[in-house]
């Protein structure tokens, strides 16, 4: 029995085109800042079941029970943390559900957005889409084939490109930092750059590397201001040398850029009108799928803190794997469990 459509793994780190889609994660992350605080956390995919609502479901979650001892301390989960998962997809065009004998396409881009209400405060954690976890397996009848490891992006594409595909990405997440709770998620395909870096007047960088396009056609030098237009966000967001080992990483040093750009850019659009968030929502709304509603919450936390220290990226190794010819990034187990304290933990008095 074969894996559903066998997704195809990525030889350079993303998607053999070079698709990412860092602005889809940036403007579901500018939404995000807006959702309700009270969102139940998604509930696991029940694999078993054909037909999946988008409903968010209700799940009590027991991970957040109890105290635990690390590094000779004592901790609990911080119960004043929502956390989201913010995906960009690997395909064109509006979003479409698509069969189980189909590709639901790649999450090239995954971010998890954590709120805290109580110090009203905000983190970002950017996961390589490299990263080996345990994934779901699926035949091309979407028949359960159980778990196995893989790349974490390749989960969506197991999927029906919509709820189902969504959904068990955040259950594949939720496992991959011990069981997390997830209250939400919203995906985007990568059409929505442009609408997305219009929606501000584009995103003003400064560049912190030269980088030319392979074609010649773009070229940004080190130490420039530029006010990115919507073709120069695509291309300084997407684009890199695909023949270069781990070259995935420079382009996530311009993501990152980027994306802390946009939110300061979007935190002052937000000060001179709070309803910024849901025009920017409505430029990008076809090509989004999201198990909750974006609404306007700004006066209540559009201006948590939130500085480039709090964007944090697991740490890990990139390695070929052992026939040498697919990147693995495999996360460092004692420094993953460090940042899960830091961020989802406080102190048990």
């Amino acid at each position: 029995m074969k894996d559903r459509n066998a997704p195809v793994r990525d030889k350079s780190g993303f998607f053999k085109v070079g698709i990412i889609v860092l602005a889809a994660a940036i403007i579901v992350m500018a939404v995000m800042l807006f959702m309700p605080g009270d969102t139940e956390p998604v509930r696991p995919a029940e694999e078993s079941v054909s037909t999946e609502t988008e409903s968010t479901g209700g799940n009590k979650d027991k991970w957040a029970e109890g105290v635990v001892t690390y590094n000779g301390k004592n901790y609990k989960y911080n119960t004043s943390v929502k956390t989201y998962l913010f995906m960009g997809i690997d395909r064109e065009g509006p979003v479409t559900k698509v069969g189980p004998d189909e590709n639901g396409g790649q999450a090239d881009v995954l971010f998890l957005l954590v709120v805290d209400g109580k110090s009203e405060s905000m983190k970002v954690i950017a996961i390589n889409r490299n990263t080996m976890a345990q994934i779901d397996l699926y035949d091309d009848e979407g028949k359960h084939l159980g778990t196995g490891m893989g790349q974490i992006c390749l989960q969506h594409a197991y999927g029906d490109g919509m709820g189902q595909s969504c959904r068990r990405t955040v259950t594949a997440v939720s496992r991959l930092f011990e069981g997390i709770p997830i209250s939400g998620y919203i995906a985007m395909n990568l059409d929505g750059i442009r609408p997305m870096n219009h929606s501000v007047g584009g995103v003003t960088v400064t560049i912190e590397e030269d980088y030319t396009t392979g074609d010649g056609a773009y070229t940004f030098r080190a130490g420039e201001e530029r006010k990115l237009t919507d073709d120069e966000a695509y291309v300084f967001i997407r684009s890199r040398d695909t023949g270069s080992f781990a070259s995935a990483d420079a382009r996530l040093k311009r993501e990152t850029l980027y994306m802390n750009a946009f939110l300061t850019q979007f935190r002052d659009a937000m000060r001179k009108s709070v309803g910024k968030a849901a025009s920017l929502f409505k430029a990008v709304e076809s090509y989004t799928v999201a198990s909750i509603d974006a609404v306007s919450l700004a006066e209540k936390i559009y201006d948590y803190a939130y500085t480039d220290e709090d964007m944090l990226t697991p740490e890990g190794e990139t390695v070929m794997d052992a026939e040498g010819v697919f990147e693995e990034f495999h996360p460092d187990p004692e420094a993953m469990k460090a940042l899960i304290f830091d961020v989802f933990y406080v102190e048990a008095e």
